[in-house]
């Protein structure tokens, strides 16, 4: 008998480990349509598609992305 499961919740982690406020181009192509929503403020971020999706990030930040369809 299958097991129902429910869809796993995708969390997305960008950190910057650098000095200086840096650029973070990423392939999010398999999460095109997916919403980035912010985790700690519920901001919503432009969605994902097949272009590479940019973010910048302040010296030593970082965001951590619930990806909502």
């Amino acid at each position: 008998r299958p097991i129902d499961r429910q869809p796993a919740e995708v969390v997305l982690c960008v950190f910057n480990f650098a000095d200086s406020a840096q650029a973070a181009h990423l392939d999010l192509s398999a999460f095109a349509g997916c919403t980035p929503v912010e985790l700690s403020g519920s901001a919503r971020f432009p969605q994902c598609g097949t272009t590479p999706w940019t973010v910048m990030l302040p010296p030593h930040g970082f965001y951590w992305f619930s990806l909502e369809a």
